[in-house]
């Protein structure tokens, strides 16, 4: 089942970004082949990162509720709020999917 997961970093979490960069990439380099697509949320000025958005395919929430309890940036504090919500891939680069 796919799910979205939203998360917006704390307003003071640029440098707590920064300092577990590293670390979230191998974390989700390992997890690649449940991970849909995914990738930082950007501020109006194109450049600032302010949060995360990743798709994932996992059989149940409580597999994706695991994955987000050991995801660096999550326990490292970075994020002042998380949503996850069961999503359905309608359309893909202008494609119907199936």
């Amino acid at each position: 089942m796919l799910f979205a997961i939203r998360c917006l970093d704390r307003n003071d979490g640029a440098d707590l970004r920064e300092a577990t960069g590293a670390a979230h990439s191998a974390y989700m380099k390992e997890r690649m082949a449940a991970i849909v697509f995914g990738g930082p949320l950007m501020a109006d000025d194109g450049k600032t990162r302010i949060g995360t958005l990743i798709v994932v395919d996992m059989a149940t929430r409580v597999d994706v509720d695991a994955f987000l309890a050991h995801e660096p940036y999550k326990r490292a504090g970075l994020f002042a709020h998380c949503e996850v919500y069961p999503y359905q891939l309608i359309v893909e680069r202008g494609q119907p999917c199936q």
